[in-house]
């Protein structure tokens, strides 16, 4: 003898609480849902105006480091003259001392 679970059974009335659940819960999410686009155009609009400064500080931080790679270059250039006119003076010396 098989024994079969009892079913329950589904009125018309259970059936529209069902129905009804079932629409508060996408009502529920409808509403998040439109919280969280809200949220993403409110974050948009922030970035979109922090992005001008963001491009104003990376431009002058550029500058200040092409600045810096000028000054080196200038520095290295006079060294580099400074060095070569030593070389030429010290072998001017050496000849004059060898003749």
């Amino acid at each position: 003898m098989a024994v079969k679970p009892e079913r329950p059974l589904w009125t018309d009335e259970r059936l529209d609480d069902l129905s009804q659940a079932i629409r508060d819960g996408f009502s529920r999410s409808d509403t998040a849902h439109l919280a969280v686009r809200e949220d993403i155009r409110e974050m948009r609009s922030e970035f979109r105006s922090d992005l001008g400064q963001f491009k104003a500080e990376t431009h002058e931080g550029f500058a200040s480091v092409d600045r810096r790679i000028d000054a080196l270059q200038r520095t290295l250039i006079i060294g580099m003259a400074g060095l070569i006119a030593s070389i030429v003076a010290a072998a001017a010396t050496i000849a004059t001392i060898i003749d």
